[in-house]
């Protein structure tokens, strides 16, 4: 299903049932506040933010929190460690006074997540997380299906 927004054309993220706009935007890449504002304005629904957290898109984050249900928020994370997972996912939500990311790609999952930490519950929580996300690279995707089998 596909509409439009602000002249971008959407779509339903996956099984989601979110509709974004099939272009977005992120941070890493030192985009200033005020054009993530602007794009946001526009139609540009879907906010990447990455493993670099920029003050600029934070702020762009934090003044946009009002409009919060219209956006989908994403936060990335590269850590294969369950035990870091939530403090990371934390942190950024804080940073920006957000309850929730509505995505959660897991960057460089190329590698099983380290479960010899003896925190097998928190383990488990990730791979139920893991098992609910999208993957930014093609190795990432490994994610989904290796989750799945660790849960049983």
């Amino acid at each position: 299903m596909e509409t439009q927004s602000g002249g971008f054309e959407r779509r339903v993220l996956g099984r989601t049932g979110r509709e974004v706009a099939r272009l977005g935007i992120a941070a890493s890449y030192g985009v200033p506040g005020a054009a993530v504002e602007s794009a946001f304005e526009r139609g540009l629904n879907y906010l990447y933010w990455g493993s670099r957290r920029t003050d600029a898109f934070s702020t762009a984050l934090r003044n946009l929190r009002p409009q919060r249900e219209r956006m989908v928020l994403v936060v990335q994370s590269y850590t294969r460690m369950a035990a870091l997972m939530a403090g990371s996912l934390e942190r950024a939500l804080g940073r920006v006074n957000y309850d929730h990311a509505d995505v959660l790609p897991l960057g460089m999952w190329n590698k099983p997540v380290n479960e010899k930490l003896g925190e097998q519950d928190k383990a488990k929580e990730c791979y139920r997380r893991a098992a609910a996300t999208t993957a930014h690279n093609p190795p990432a995707a490994y994610a989904r299906p290796f989750a799945r089998r660790k849960l049983g």
